[in-house]
This record gives C-alpha cells, structure tokens and sequence, in this order.
C-alpha cells in the first residue's frame, strides 16, 4: 500500500546524480559524503562502503525507494534536517551489515529528532534490516519513531541497535507485519522502544534490550495500541503497557516474567473463542497491574469468558476492578462457560471483590492463592 498522500512531497530539483555505483566521487556541494541522493531510488540500486570514509551517502530530503535498494556492510547514511526514506510499494530495502561492520544510519547533524526515519510501506519480504545501527531520528513531520512498518508493509529487524531518537524507536501500524525480529537493543529513544498491535507481539524476543539497559527509554516498556489478539501467538516475558482494551479471541500464552501494565480504564477479555494461560515460576511471576501502581480500580481486571483451559499459576493481579466487581473478573466469570484454574496466584488491591464468579462460573482455585487486599471482599459468588 502507498505511503499516505499526507506524507508525499514534492520533487526536489536536483542534477542527475548515477544510482548504480558509489565508486565515484560527487557531489561538491557536500564534502562529508560521498554522493549526495535527492531523487527517488527508481532503478535496482547498490550502495556500498568506501574504505575511509566517514560518510558515503546523504539523504537529503523526502526520497521514495520503488525499486529494490541494497547497502553492503560499513556503509555509513547522513540525512539532512527532517530528511526520511520511503520504501514504497513495489520497492525493498535490504540493509545487510556485520558484527564489525554495521550500516549506519545518522542525522547529518548528530541529536535526537534531527532527521525523520525510515519508513516502510512495502510488503516486499527483501525488507531486512540486520546488523544496522539507526540514531538520531524522530523528527516528528510525519512520525516520531526511528523505523515505522506503515499499513501493509513488512519488515525483518534483526541484531540492529536503535538509539538516541527523539520518539520511539520502532513502531509497527495496523496491519504492518513483523517478519522476523531479534537481538535488537534499544537505547536512550525519547519514548517507547517499540509500539505495535496486539497481533505482532508474539514475533518479539525476550533477548532483546527494550529498557535500555546502558541509555534508558523513556518508557521502559513495549506499547500494544491494538487490542484485538485474532491469532494464537506467545508473547515472551518483558514488560508491556497495554494502551487499549485487549480482546483475546485465540489462544493467548504468556511467558514467566511477563509484566501488563493497564491505562486507565483497561482490562484484558478472553472470550469464547479464546484462551489464557499465564504460568510463570516461583523465581518469575506474572503480573497484571494499572498504570497507576497501588491505586485500587485504575483498571478494570480480567475477563475470563472462555470455556477453554484457561490457566493462571505464578501470577500477581493487582489494583483493578474498576468498571465491574472484581480484580479478576469479566464474562468468562460471568458467563455459564466461564473456566479458570487458579494456583500459587495473589489477587489484591481491588476496588470491589478479588473474584466474583457468576453461578455457572467453573473456578479451580487451592490455597497456594491470596485474595487480601479487595476492598469488598475476597470472593463473591452469585446464588
């Protein structure tokens, strides 16, 4: 799908500048680099490194890839002020370096929110970025996220580091694809790590660095800002802030150290169709808890409305039952086909009850649990 009509430009007019070498010298106008890139990459195009230099392309302004585009290892990009790459549809962006020699792409200007980003729109599986260092992006024309996977594109980001940018480091729109992602460290962005739907979680790694363990984030946490879960998927043990509701309409496997932190408001449904099973480990809980912590009822619980297995063992449910009765609650419990198992599990800081079950509701539950705290009670079951 097309980069939206908001975010295209006019052409710059510039001099024909040859796309498929960089073994000769252009561009006087720009002494730091190399060759200097204006136009739209139209034409199969190779960039590659020059031993000794500091810089081997400018990006300068608003340019579309609609052809495929490869960078060898070493290869060092500058972009001028507010500067973005565009794979757009019928282009690629293949962007392959090593350990020791990565490709990098940096403002011409070093600091954060200096250029735009990359951007990717094209559902060619030959956009890959590997062994690739991004900084100072996040301007904010049109994004404020180093990488963005836009409406239909895909992308594979693997052993890359994404630093020092103004907003957040990558993020994923609706119905943008994850192909492939792994050993990614995100250090010292401006907001988030990486913002994307519930759909792609489960293509994340827990070997990844999303706090920035040397440069922290400014949020610490992985944004999911769509909540529909259609697919089954496992999401691995990090922290995530869940922006929206999350509706969990297939199987749903959350692994030991996973930490759910709510908005305002929020909850997690499990319906029909879905299933939950969260089992950590004595050494590595689970936790579902608000934004606000150990504020009662700052978000609303869990809805279990599901009459499949659903499993909850090594898990701590904190602070919730702010719509309904309960911190552990919904249409699962509600519901006639309501089905839990719960064990080695706290439920405290409720506003109303730890559990309210409905007649119907089919609770598993042993005295490995603890349900203090709840401002109306530890459990309430209809007659």
């Amino acid at each position: 799908m097309s980069i939206p009509a908001l975010m295209r430009r006019c052409s710059l007019a510039v001099a024909l500048i040859p796309l498929l070498s960089l073994s000769v010298t252009h561009a006087a106008t720009a002494p730091a680099c190399r060759v200097v890139i204006k136009d739209d990459v139209e034409k199969d195009t190779r960039w590659t490194h020059l031993a000794g230099s500091r810089c081997d392309v400018l990006i300068s302004g608003f340019v579309k890839v609609t052809a495929a585009l490869s960078i060898q290892p070493g290869t060092v990009l500058h972009f001028t002020e507010d500067a973005a790459l565009v794979v757009d549809d019928n282009g690629s962006l293949n962007a392959v370096g090593t350990a020791k020699a990565p490709v990098i792409f940096a403002g011409a200007s070093s600091g954060p929110g200096f250029w735009e980003g990359l951007l990717f729109g094209s559902r060619s599986a030959r956009n890959v970025l590997q062994f690739v260092q991004v900084r100072d992006a996040g301007s904010d024309v049109n994004t404020d996220a180093a990488i963005q996977v836009t409406v239909g594109g895909q992308l594979s980001l693997q052993d890359s580091v994404i630093s020092g940018n103004k907003g957040r480091g990558l993020s994923v729109d609706d119905y943008g694809t994850l192909r492939k992602f792994a050993r990614n460290s995100f250090q010292g962005n401006g907001k988030a790590p990486v913002s994307l739907p519930a759909s792609q979680v489960g293509q994340l790694d827990a070997a990844s660095d999303y706090q920035g363990r040397t440069r922290p984030n400014g949020l610490g946490l992985v944004v999911v800002d769509d909540g529909d879960l259609k697919d089954a998927a496992t999401w691995p043990g990090i922290g995530y802030r869940i922006d929206e509701p999350l509706k969990v309409e297939a199987p749903l496997t959350l692994q030991p150290g996973a930490r759910l932190v709510f908005r305002e408001g929020g909850w997690l449904n499990v319906d029909d169709n879905g299933s939950l099973k969260a089992v950590g480990t004595a050494q590595a809980h689970i936790r579902f808890e608000g934004e606000e912590a150990g504020t009662p009822g700052f978000w609303d619980g869990l809805q279990i409305g599901s009459n499949h297995d659903n499993v909850l063992d090594y898990v701590d449910i904190v602070g919730g039952g702010a719509r309904s009765n309960t911190g552990l609650f919904g249409n699962g419990i509600y519901s006639q086909n309501g089905r839990l198992r719960l064990s080695h599990s706290t439920v405290s800081g409720s506003e109303n009850y730890g559990i309210y079950l409905s007649s119907t509701a089919a609770l598993t539950m042993d005295d490995t649990v603890v349900l203090d705290g709840n401002t109306r009670g530890r459990l309430y079951r209809e007659e």
